[in-house]
């Protein structure tokens, strides 16, 4: 019997702290991922993170996923030799999604080469709790996480899920220490 391909998702919110690489699987990360963690890529969602990596000089190794109309960034970062251009892979243009953490799920799930067939997500506490804590907010110039939001993600996440389970895809959200939720 052949073992499922996981991946965790680690967002931003404060119930990352918790995450644990178990089942054992291929680790993501947002934005600039969690320190201390090794990610085989983050997915970048937002034009400013690439501005601060630019803004900042700030070297980044990780391998990044992102938007193609931030490709302009990504050269300019290239050119700086702040990130390596074997380094960069570009989203689908068919994912339109309103975050990092959704645009992550949907690429994972659909997309991605390794055709992963259950999915952890960590520090999505807006998902959980309904509350946006972020410790992007900290790290990246302008970041502005909206409470205002909440809904439009609830909602997005609720139909992704269901198609997930539609297709077999297992995902599991979870909210602390003790408490994880078998969403698809």
């Amino acid at each position: 019997m052949s073992q499922k391909r996981v991946a965790h998702l680690i967002g931003n919110g404060p119930s990352k702290e918790f995450f644990e690489n178990n089942p054992k699987g291929e680790v993501y990360g947002c934005n600039f991922g969690t320190e201390g963690i090794d990610h085989k890529a983050v997915f970048i969602h937002d034009r400013r993170v690439m501005r601060h990596i630019l803004t900042h000089t700030m070297r980044f190794d990780t391998p990044i996923i992102l938007r193609e109309k931030y490709t302009s960034d990504a050269k300019r970062a290239i050119s700086l030799k702040l990130v390596k251009e074997a380094n960069l892979t570009y989203l689908p243009g068919k994912i339109r999604t309103r975050n990092s953490g959704h645009d992550g799920m949907v690429f994972l799930l659909k997309y991605a080469p390794e055709k992963y067939e259950e999915l952890h997500l960590w520090g999505f506490d807006s998902l959980t709790t309904g509350m946006v804590d972020s410790d992007s907010k900290g790290k990246i110039d302008g970041s502005n996480p909206r409470q205002t939001m909440v809904p439009r993600w609830i909602s997005f996440f609720s139909s992704w899920t269901l198609k997930m389970k539609e297709k077999g895809k297992i995902i599991i959200l979870h909210h602390n220490s003790t408490k994880a939720e078998r969403v698809a």
